[in-house]
């Protein structure tokens, strides 16, 4: 998200107060935190269902915290990650649904050259989502 400038858009959309893990922060980088960034350590340790093999510890430590601060919402675009999110019945979002969110309140006015962008990254986006979030955009 941050690659395409769209990281700013996280406290537009949701509004400020974002918590993050620790291992989302390391992630970042020392000093590169976004004010409305809010480092929360977890006060549990990681239960077993949350620590597979398949996730990152950013992931894992994200999902963790939205549990233990009964979170309106987690950002995750990590299949395994979402998939664990949607079994615990977390609120689930992520970047494609944030970037709709955004041009629905006029935040950006295309999102096509973002999709575009995203897929030059590590970020996969099959033809038929790419499709269906044109669709849904207006575009």
């Amino acid at each position: 998200m941050e690659h395409l400038g769209g990281l700013g858009l996280i406290p537009q959309v949701l509004g400020s107060g974002t918590l993050i893990p620790p291992a989302v922060a390391r992630e970042f980088g020392a000093g590169l935190l976004p004010a409305w960034m809010e480092v929360r350590p977890l006060q549990q340790p990681i239960g077993a269902r949350i620590l597979q093999p398949a996730l990152g510890a950013g992931e894992s430590e994200a999902i963790a915290l939205a549990l233990e601060v009964k979170a309106d919402l987690i950002l995750l675009d990590d299949k395994a990650a979402r998939r664990l999110a949607l079994t615990l019945g977390l609120p689930l979002l992520g970047t494609l649904g944030l970037l709709l969110k955004a041009k629905d309140l006029g935040l950006i006015k295309e999102i096509r050259p973002k999709l575009i962008a995203l897929r030059s990254l590590p970020f996969h986006i099959g033809p038929r989502l790419f499709e269906a979030v044109l669709r849904d955009a207006g575009e």
